[in-house]
């Protein structure tokens, strides 16, 4: 579908998902192929490559590297209720993507960490804070 939405001609730079398309390597394939950026929510259990070598599963990765992360509380967006605060971290990938986690502020009663898998526009370059605005619009 995707591939045929861009030969009809749909302008589009971002495509975003929930964890059912995340898990889809074809998609992120497509998304890579014809230049476009993606966030992409996927489970703990997606493995991924660290620049290190490592082939973990992204809980694993996070568990491997957590004293070296920053985490920032940050606003994906405003939702019904006000901004939407999270605690945010990312981590490079060995094939240039990046895994961005959310994990809930500290004054909230739950530690569930979500995981995004995420790439930049081809030829763009993108902090993280422009893959939180697409999650946030996501």
């Amino acid at each position: 579908m995707l591939t045929g939405a861009l030969q009809r001609g749909l302008l589009v730079r971002w495509l975003a998902g929930d964890e059912v398309y995340g898990a889809s390597s074809e998609l992120r394939g497509v998304a890579a192929a014809v230049g476009l950026g993606f966030v992409m929510a996927v489970r703990s259990n997606h493995w991924i490559d660290l620049d290190s070598g490592e082939h973990l599963r992204a809980a694993e990765a996070l568990a491997s590297v957590a004293p070296s992360l920053i985490w920032e509380t940050r606003s994906c967006g405003t939702g019904s209720k006000g901004m939407r605060l999270y605690q945010w971290a990312h981590l490079g990938l060995a094939d240039g993507t990046t895994l961005l986690m959310r994990r809930r502020t500290p004054e909230r009663d739950c530690e569930k960490i979500g995981f995004y898998l995420c790439a930049a526009p081809e030829g763009a370059r993108c902090p993280p804070s422009v893959f939180l605005r697409i999650v946030g619009r996501r």
